[in-house]
């Protein structure tokens, strides 16, 4: 077998468990040494987690905490603005979005600007990949935090991604990191306090913090494990971008065809979420997966177009207690950049026989 089989057959194991069913079909990769790259340190594993309700001292961080939790912690906590948009997303008809912009003239106090673009894997092509582990220590160690500290994200759009930022965070083995259920929008609407003075986005803490990541290996699925998967089936491969993309009535956002890979689900990311960009409930969440013919009892890996989006269904999965689901963090634009095959409407997915 070659290096990319072996690691893609540990990968599929070390990821799903359940997938001991394929034993026949994987024992053929023999274990042999592998050169490290950013996806081998990462695996993933979780616990139930609920909305916040009580104090710091609990020993659980949950997935999300409400604003006026945040707004009576503000000393306890570190908040990190991880707003970043896609360049067809609109504020307002014709008003862009500015991340930038929008730090620099008012914040939730405190945060500092995390970017997904810039806290990345510079050496690959991809946009945002997830960064090598001493990369991500440095840069957020630059924003003053430490192992010990309670993350809080955020995003201008209630939760699109900020997700992004608690799934890294998560998958370099930080213990304690929530989502700001809601985001600015209805941080803003409960007239909860805002900073104002002079900041920008490349802003640092005053004094640097060591930091020292722990990652969870697997945590991030590549290229050949989806091949794998397309091949013989081990886990239901979620797809979070718009439903119109997945079909391929839709263009992408970058200079690709739109359509989905063989076998995967569709789950827009707006369907977890309110109206107000909050969460939903967990029943709700359970019946927005059913609707889309995922089966909670089986294996499952989260993908959208570049790894921002399939987030926020990542961490809607924590909420209701699934403790494994891998991001392919190359994702859509990975697979379609490789001239892989995708397929438009119905076609090739779990939907065609229905």
């Amino acid at each position: 077998p070659t290096l990319m089989q072996t690691r893609t057959g540990l990968l599929l194991l070390a990821a799903f468990p359940q997938s001991l069913a394929l034993l026949p079909v994987l024992s053929a990769f023999n274990p042999v040494p592998t050169q490290p790259r950013s996806l081998d340190f990462f695996k993933h594993s979780f616990v139930p987690r609920r909305k916040f309700a009580g104090s710091l001292a609990m020993a659980e961080v949950p997935t999300v905490v409400s604003c006026s939790w945040l707004a009576a912690n503000l000393d306890k906590v570190k908040p990190l603005d991880a707003s970043w948009y896609l360049p067809t997303m609109e504020r307002s008809p014709g008003v862009k979005y500015d991340a930038a912009k929008d730090f620099a003239t008012r914040r939730i106090p405190g945060a500092f600007f995390f970017d997904i673009d810039k806290i990345s894997d510079t050496s690959n092509p991809l946009p945002h990949m997830m960064p090598p582990p001493d990369f991500f220590a440095k840069r957020v160690g630059e924003l003053g935090i430490s192992k010990d500290s309670h993350v809080v994200v955020y995003d201008g759009k209630g939760a699109f991604s900020c997700p992004r930022a608690w799934y890294m965070f998560k998958a370099m083995g930080h213990p304690k990191v929530s989502i700001l259920d809601g985001g600015f929008p209805k941080w803003e609407a409960e007239g909860c306090p805002l900073e104002t003075a002079p900041k920008t986005v490349d802003d640092k803490a005053p004094q640097a913090v060591q930091y020292v990541c722990s990652p969870v290996a697997n945590s991030l699925l590549d290229m050949p494990a989806v091949e794998a998967n397309v091949r013989q089936p081990a886990f239901q491969l979620i797809d979070a971008r718009p439903k119109p993309r997945f079909l391929g009535e839709a263009p992408e956002p970058r200079p690709i065809e739109s359509g989905h890979i063989e076998g995967s689900f569709a789950l827009p990311w707006t369907d977890v979420l309110t109206p107000g960009g909050e969460y939903k409930s967990p029943d709700e969440i359970r019946e927005v997966l059913q609707a889309a013919r995922v089966d909670l009892s089986k294996p499952m890996a989260v993908t959208c177009g570049s790894g921002v989006s399939a987030c926020v269904i990542r961490a809607a999965l924590d909420i209701i207690g699934v403790e494994s689901a891998p991001l392919y963090d190359g994702a859509y634009t990975e697979w379609k950049q490789a001239g892989k095959p995708t397929f438009k409407g119905t076609e090739k997915s779990p939907y065609a026989r229905l």
